[in-house]
């Protein structure tokens, strides 16, 4: 291979090759790769190691590669490709088109609550799509009714709810047409049947009446991972899962990587903080291994108190790590801390990589000292995050939230997501409350588990 060529080693060769005309492959490749984690080693010609990697699937790895038809590509192929932030799952959105879905029924209401009246819409599981031109036509064999306000976003987000795990959807412009809104679908899992989707109010005065035939109609353009769309009137009326188009020869094998850039900046390893529970008034230590092709200019830390302003401070380097200090904080004082640095040719980047949306944290002891368990676990969230959680229409949203676990007294495990589980006559009672805990998929806590539930016989906010 000379600089800049390609080789696609691929399971069957014969197949790929008719399927990609012109692209260069080898195989049959005889083994079987992974949808969770895998080692890859490529040796040279006398049987040295040139290059490995050993992937992962979600958390700080790119989830959409995972059987959803994108390539996990390498963004920059200067960085360390050992960390999970030189990857990306591959842009598939250039190959999709807007497209239209009708569909009618009778409505029927079988079981369940018939007192709202409203439409409600999904993915099925962690995915992006666009929408517009949503519709519910009432008799559309007679008087063909509109009965749904805002259907095609002109008023922005009006009449609409985006809750739970779809609550990071969006109206935006039509990257086709600017001039037009549309509603970006973002998804972190599936929809559910009480929340975790987007739901609109009908018209005023509109009442679903059961025997009558409803027409849904929508234009729909797939992003990214999940393609199975969920719509329904309440309480599962006329329900339909449409396949939305996706492109058939999804992934890049064989051409240049769709998330490819020039200079990613520094990436980074062995991050933490110590003491890892500080003593009132004691300095935190935080250190990381910052590494770039062109050398580390500069490194700052950041932190901030109470989910106050953002401080910080310049780090130095102490042996093969970058530390720097966070003051010493009263007892009880949650402190959010990230990295940010600069390599020599002025590319930046932060650790954790979302910078101050992540969730590295540390608690400074407020008399809560649980050492004597065995598998006592602190469960870390911003004040932000917390109250966030002790919202009432929050209590059934799945959409995991960033925190730190601290366990036994002395690992610190840093964006880790966390929501509420259970029923929705469970979840808001603080005696019933449960968390789902999802960890870093690179980092297992006690190196087996990816996601652990815990049940609290305890108050109703988290310490």
């Amino acid at each position: 291979l000379r600089p800049g060529e390609h080789l696609v080693v691929a399971w069957d060769r014969e197949i790929l090759a008719a399927m990609r005309p012109g692209l260069r492959v080898a195989g049959n490749f005889e083994g079987r790769l992974s949808h969770r984690s895998d080692r890859i080693l490529l040796l040279d010609a006398a049987g040295n190691p040139a290059d490995e990697v050993r992937y992962h699937d979600g958390g700080r790895w790119p989830e959409l590669a995972d059987g959803e038809g994108a390539s996990l590509e390498l963004r920059d192929p200067r960085a360390d490709n050992s960390r999970a932030e030189a990857w990306a799952a591959s842009d598939e959105s250039a190959r999709s088109a807007w497209q239209s879905y009708t569909y009618s029924g009778i409505a029927a209401q079988k079981v369940g609550p018939s007192r709202w009246q409203e439409l409600v819409l999904g993915l099925m599981d962690a995915g992006e799509v666009l929408l517009d031109d949503l519709s519910v036509v009432d008799s559309p064999d007679g008087a063909a009714t509109e009965i749904l306000q805002n259907g095609d976003f002109e008023e922005g987000a009006a009449h609409w709810r985006l809750i739970g795990n779809h609550r990071h959807s969006r109206v935006v412009e039509d990257p086709d047409a600017p001039s037009n809104h549309v509603l970006h679908v973002v998804a972190t899992g599936p929809t559910e049947h009480m929340h975790n989707h987007a739901e609109t109010t009908l018209a005023p005065g509109v009442r679903l009446v059961d025997s009558k035939v409803y027409q849904v109609s929508f234009r729909a353009r797939w992003l990214a991972g999940c393609n199975r769309l969920n719509t329904r009137l309440y309480f599962n009326r006329v329900p339909r899962t449409t396949l939305l188009d996706a492109p058939a020869l999804a992934g890049t094998p064989g051409a240049v990587n769709s998330t490819l850039v020039e200079n990613l900046g520094p990436t980074y390893g062995a991050f933490g903080h110590e003491p890892t529970i500080p003593a009132a008034a004691e300095e935190v230590k935080v250190a990381a291994l910052v590494d770039d092709a062109d050398g580390v200019a500069a490194c700052t830390l950041w932190w901030s108190v109470n989910g106050g302003a953002w401080t910080s401070a310049p780090m130095a380097l102490v042996g093969q790590r970058y530390a720097g200090v966070v003051p010493g904080q009263a007892s009880g004082t949650t402190v959010h801390f990230y990295v940010e640095a600069m390599d020599g040719r002025g590319a930046a980047s932060t650790f954790p990589a979302r910078g101050p949306d992540s969730r590295a944290l540390f608690k400074v002891e407020s008399g809560q000292t649980g050492s004597a368990l065995v598998h006592n676990l602190r469960l870390l969230l911003t004040p932000q995050d917390a109250d966030y959680l002790d919202v009432d229409t929050n209590a059934m949203s799945n959409d995991y939230l960033g925190s730190t676990v601290v366990y036994r007294e002395s690992e610190a495990f840093y964006d880790v997501g966390i929501h509420l589980r259970g029923s929705e006559r469970g979840r808001p009672i603080p005696g019933r409350r449960s968390f789902s805990l999802r960890f870093q998929a690179d980092r297992p806590f006690r190196g087996v588990h990816r996601t652990v539930g815990l049940l609290f016989r305890v108050g109703k906010r988290l310490q």
